[in-house]
């Protein structure tokens, strides 16, 4: 049990690093030549990826559409683990602008 004061640092550790993630992607986007490629393009890349890549290829049902190099996901993941490493494999191509992130965690009655 990590009492009030465990969970407390535990959800400002995840804050931070999300921040922190968000900051070097934001960094690395401004620094790289762009890149123009089609929404449609995109969209196949971002699923090609997501189903060859390790961390994500086992979730099941992720709706990806792309605007303007925007993706937008919806499903469900199994944890907040799972959602990091899909938004990781996401970040990391080419094309993409940034993500709206409309994953759920999957709740368990």
């Amino acid at each position: 049990m990590l009492g009030r004061g465990g969970e407390f640092l535990r959800r400002r550790a995840e804050y931070e690093r999300n921040r922190l993630r968000g900051i070097f992607y934001e960094t690395k986007r401004k620094f790289s030549v762009p890149e123009y490629a089609s929404d449609e393009t995109v969209t196949q890349r971002v699923r090609t990826e997501l189903g060859r890549n390790v961390k994500s290829r086992d979730i099941p049902n992720l709706a990806v559409d792309t605007f303007n190099g925007v993706v937008t996901l919806r499903g469900t993941v199994m944890n907040g683990d799972q959602m990091n490493d899909v938004l990781d494999v996401i970040y990391s191509i080419r094309g993409v602008r940034d993500i709206v992130n409309k994953l759920r965690l999957e709740q368990f009655v």
